[in-house]
């Protein structure tokens, strides 16, 4: 009997302690997608650009060889009249069909800076260089924009006539373009906005001298040059007065002359800009200026302008190099040429010889 009970005890114990089996866990069922009522967003229609609009007057400021030398389009030139050689504000309104402004006025900019008169809103077109460039630069308005001007940068270059004493020997001319501190011109007149020049377009390298000559006079001689330059040019003021103060130290005076008197001057500070895609023009220009020693480049001159191709190229490469070696024509500083634009102002394209497409410029109001 107690046997009996005892079995029947271990029995209910061993079925207590035993552990129910661990089903696996049941994975919630996703309920079912229902459509969203709310849709994507259709992107909102691109506004149509803005089509150019007639009317309007368009002020510039240019210097009298830019006027003379630029080409415009969409003018129509004035019977019998030379437009851009007056010193006065000139309103044109004989435009071409096709030119969308309603008059082009041509503002001077003798008596004020042209970079001022922008500055004022007096104008809303003008070529900036250097110290001008970089203070517009510096500015960031939101009143105006800046475009690269490839095509009207200048390079400053001085003349020699070799018909005169001390400019008709050519180690004297060598001395003096050898002893011009261009490094000093750049950086005391506008600040390193600037590069110094040795050839007439920008290239690497410089002439083929011979090594440096001394100073080619005596001690007790004292040369005295005359310098012209164009009074009109505030750059090219600049650079004769510093030249006139460099060359004291080499016993040299230089007598600066903003006038043609009866005598040419041994010295002339002219503004290079390549206002055409042919240099054969203006390296001709340039080289009439120097008297009998650029005979040679003129009759190389002369043969390229009959020549093509590679031909001409190569006899235009030819009469440079001569002028340059010779010392007949002295590059001494390029600037860079910058177009100061009303912000407003849209289709201001400057071309890369010296073109200014008025018909394509419109006002944005």
């Amino acid at each position: 009997m107690r046997r009996a009970a005892l079995i029947i005890l271990i029995t209910g114990v061993y079925i207590g302690c035993a552990r129910p089996p661990i089903s696996p866990p049941i994975e919630p069922v996703p309920a079912p997608e229902t459509p969203s009522l709310a849709t994507e967003p259709e992107p909102a229609p691109s506004e149509p650009p803005v089509q150019p609009r007639p009317g309007g007057t368009l002020r510039l400021s240019l210097s009298f060889a830019e006027r003379d030398a630029l080409a415009y389009y969409g003018l129509i030139q004035r019977d019998g009249e030379a437009p851009f050689t007056s010193d006065r504000i000139d309103r044109w309104s004989r435009l071409a069909p096709e030119t969308l402004l309603d008059h082009v006025v041509f503002v001077s900019d003798q008596r004020i800076e042209a970079v001022e008169l922008f500055l004022l809103g007096q104008v809303d077109l003008t070529p900036v260089y250097g110290r001008s460039a970089t203070r517009l630069f510096d500015l960031e308005s939101e009143r105006f924009r800046l475009r690269r001007a490839e095509g009207w940068d200048r390079t400053y270059v001085l003349l020699f006539d070799s018909d005169s004493r001390w400019t008709n020997e050519r180690n004297f001319r060598r001395w003096f373009a050898e002893s011009v501190d261009r490094v000093d011109l750049v950086s005391r007149l506008f600040d390193g906005h600037g590069t110094p020049a040795w050839n007439l377009e920008p290239r690497p390298g410089g002439p083929r001298w011979p090594p440096p000559i001394v100073q080619p006079f005596s001690s007790t001689s004292s040369p005295a040059l005359t310098l012209q330059y164009d009074p009109a040019d505030r750059a090219a003021a600049s650079i004769a007065s510093r030249l006139k103060a460099l060359f004291v130290a080499h016993r040299l005076e230089l007598r600066l002359s903003t006038a043609a008197g009866e005598e040419p001057p041994e010295l002339r500070l002219v503004a290079h800009q390549r206002w055409s895609t042919d240099p054969v023009p203006t390296l001709t220009s340039l080289a009439a200026l120097t008297g009998t020693a650029g005979e040679q480049a003129l009759q190389l001159l002369e043969e390229a302008g009959t020549a093509v191709g590679v031909r001409r190229e190569d006899l235009t490469d030819a009469a440079e190099t001569k002028l340059i070696e010779s010392a007949l024509v002295v590059p001494l500083i390029r600037l860079e040429a910058w177009i100061a634009v009303s912000a407003q102002l849209e289709g201001v394209e400057p071309g890369l010889t010296g073109q200014l497409a008025l018909e394509r410029i419109w006002w944005n109001r």
